[in-house]
């Protein structure tokens, strides 16, 4: 153990101090990075567009590029999800990140470059294990597997270079195969789409393994832990009590939580989803609660619409609808006046989220601009 943990602390010497530096001069490194992305940048469609090679300051980014929503850039993603490229990055972009879908009620694809899957997502695990391992260095953690969790991706209809998916599906089919020898699944478990599927086999797998870390979306642990145990007939308090004889520290349970409640009544994923969602829960927050993939929860409330179970609209959907026009009306004549009163005030006069009023002037001035 002692070994290993003193094998990490040769590799991570190096970044360990990088991160120290950027901890000692924020603004200096913050300045670096703008100024290395635009240069990267500045031959793209997009960087030649807002003229990059001349954005000197943060203050000259800030003046010069609008506050943009994702609509406004669908295009320039579509184009490269067909197999363009140089449009918003100068390298070759193959994976697309596929968003809940918020906007229009369509899904957003997030571009995925090889450079941000290395200098972004790869290197914030590998500075986990780094800092992890300087405070914790007699932990036993690496001596065991690592159980991750991720979603699952799929291969584009116009591009077949081309595959979009949940972020986590995409940073497991990059992963190299030296850090997969020390994972538990294997990944083709990993990125199965069939999430009931995936969590019988994963709990297979892991219960013969030495698991000693979780990676991946913490509340979709908790399905799987709870499986887990149903299938090892190993009870909660006992489990509670093992953490308790390694003094493993935890979060006590919070009381009056109606998600836990309802849970111990039932294992039917969909009774819970669909009780809830009557309830007047969005698909977001049942998702989180039920450790569920968001695209599984919103497959159960469109069949159960279909089969006439719940309406097809809630009172609370009606009341948001009307919520945003108002918001829209109250948008577009805020912004035809010259002097201009306190959004807070207006929302509260008007009794409108002021959030969605905000979100709704962002809007209309977006569309003032182009």
């Amino acid at each position: 153990m002692a070994f290993i943990n003193s094998i990490l602390s040769i590799f991570t010497q190096k970044r360990l101090a990088q991160i120290d530096f950027f901890k000692a001069n924020p603004i200096k490194v913050q300045r670096d990075t703008l100024q290395e992305l635009l240069t990267l940048a500045a031959n793209t469609e997009y960087g030649r567009k807002y003229h990059f090679n001349t954005i000197l300051t943060a203050e000259q980014y800030r003046e010069r590029l609008p506050i943009v929503h994702y609509e406004d850039i669908r295009d320039l993603v579509l184009r490269t999800m067909e197999g363009q490229n140089n449009l918003l990055w100068p390298e070759e972009i193959k994976w697309f990140a596929k968003s809940s879908g918020t906007t229009d009620a369509k899904s957003k694809f997030i571009p995925v470059s090889p450079s941000v899957l290395e200098n972004c997502h790869f290197r914030g695990g590998k500075d986990v294990i780094a800092i992890f391992n300087r405070l914790y260095p007699e932990a036993q953690v690496f001596s065991g597997k690592t159980l991750a969790l991720g979603g699952s991706s799929e291969v584009s209809k116009s591009n077949s270079h081309c595959q979009y998916g949940d972020l986590s599906a995409i940073m497991i089919s990059n992963t190299p195969f030296w850090a997969n020898m020390m994972k538990t699944p294997d990944s083709s478990i990993m990125l199965m789409s069939n999430w009931e599927e995936k969590i019988e086999k994963i709990c297979e797998t892991t219960i013969k393994e030495d698991v000693r870390c979780l990676a991946g979306v913490p509340s979709w642990f908790l399905t799987v832990i709870h499986k887990i145990l149903e299938k090892t007939g190993i009870s909660n308090r006992r489990l509670y009590s093992e953490i308790a004889k390694r003094k493993i520290p935890r979060r006590e349970k919070r009381s009056g939580s109606r998600h836990s409640d309802f849970y111990e009544k039932t294992n039917n994923h969909s009774d819970y989803i669909i009780e809830h969602y009557k309830q007047g829960e969005n698909m977001t927050q049942i998702a989180r609660a039920l450790c569920m993939d968001y695209n599984t929860v919103k497959s159960v409330i469109e069949d159960a619409k279909d089969k006439k179970l719940i309406e097809e609209k809630r009172d609370c959907d009606i009341e948001l609808e009307k919520e945003r026009k108002a918001a829209k009306a109250i948008a577009d004549v805020y912004m035809g006046m010259d002097k201009k009163p306190d959004v807070k005030e207006i929302a509260k006069l008007f009794r409108v989220d002021v959030s969605r009023l905000y979100y709704a002037i962002g809007k209309v001035k977006m569309g003032d601009a182009t």
